[in-house]
């Protein structure tokens, strides 16, 4: 049995990516912060798909969760098939991780590379192994990380700290890519973009209040011309099932960085520059410590 883990996966599109690979006959490791919701969310699965389902308990804006999270699994399985970095905020108030680093970047960013550095004995392991990073077309609006864009600062903007966060997850994936093939490990590092989906992102962004009248704004948006949680999570699952994907794609609907929705593809001439690639691995390195990066 394949065995796969995916962080946020209790709601949105990671329970949409977790309902489908059940079917597909994965064991799902659903790494989420929530006890309660993730419970709730494995009840609402076919009986016969339960036993292919657990819980555990992860906490990306904490390192220490990350690496319990990490240990629990390293300690119970001998490969992983799949890594979905899919957990994410989108345009939160001013906040901090438990590290001090800004909520958006901290989570969306350094909390999944350093869970990916701590698996990557077992995706060695694991031949034609997938670690999928989730980006958002919002960040063809962002800006490549620097150091002092880590921590929160009084010209914090949720949306600009957000297309921030989801091109660093582009940049990551990218990286994580090269370091596959510098290292020969038969491994992809896929990046992935929904498109417009319609999902809690957008319901606790309105909750959270953090950008005024726009997130209301958005979740009606959403609502009336975005996929499905199903529908929007096809690109992050083409990354994991098809044979045709490569190692450092980056997939969106229609095969587009800016593509509202449709049905996935490859990005074509989605490039990033050897230097700025090789200043965001210096920078994720030295600030976290990273051993497979």
């Amino acid at each position: 049995m394949k065995i796969g883990i995916i962080t946020g996966a209790n709601s949105g599109l990671g329970y949409a990516s977790t309902q489908k690979l059940l079917k597909e006959g994965y064991y799902i490791y659903m790494a989420c912060r929530s006890e309660e919701k993730t419970l709730e969310a494995i009840k609402s699965f076919d009986p016969q798909l339960r036993a292919q389902v657990e819980y555990v308990h992860c906490d990306l804006s904490s390192f220490d969760s990350i690496r319990e999270c990490a240990t629990y699994v390293l300690n119970k399985e001998k490969q992983l098939n799949v890594l979905m970095l899919n957990a994410g905020l989108m345009a939160t108030p001013p906040s901090e991780t438990k590290e001090g680093y800004e909520m958006q970047i901290g989570v969306n960013v350094l909390g999944h590379a350093l869970l990916a550095d701590l698996l990557v004995p077992l995706i060695k392991t694991t031949p034609d192994a997938r670690v999928i990073s989730l980006s958002s077309v919002a960040s063809n609006s962002g800006r490549p990380l620097q150091k002092q864009m880590l921590k929160l600062t009084k010209e914090y903007r949720p949306w600009q700290s957000y297309s921030n966060s989801k091109l660093g997850d582009v940049y990551y994936a990218k990286a994580l890519a090269q370091y596959f093939r510098e290292q020969d490990i038969d491994a992809l590092s896929i990046a992935a973009h929904p498109g417009g989906t319609a999902s809690q992102l957008q319901i606790n962004t309105r909750k959270m209040g953090g950008v005024g009248i726009s997130g209301p704004f958005w979740v009606y948006v959403m609502k009336f011309f975005g996929m499905t949680i199903h529908q929007g999570a096809l690109s992050q699952l083409m990354g994991v099932l098809s044979s045709e994907v490569k190692n450092g794609d980056y997939i969106g609907p229609k095969g587009s960085g800016s593509a509202f929705k449709g049905n996935p593809k490859v990005i074509e001439n989605y490039s990033v520059s050897q230097s700025e690639l090789d200043d965001f691995r210096t920078l994720l390195k030295t600030e976290l410590g990273l051993q497979h990066f």
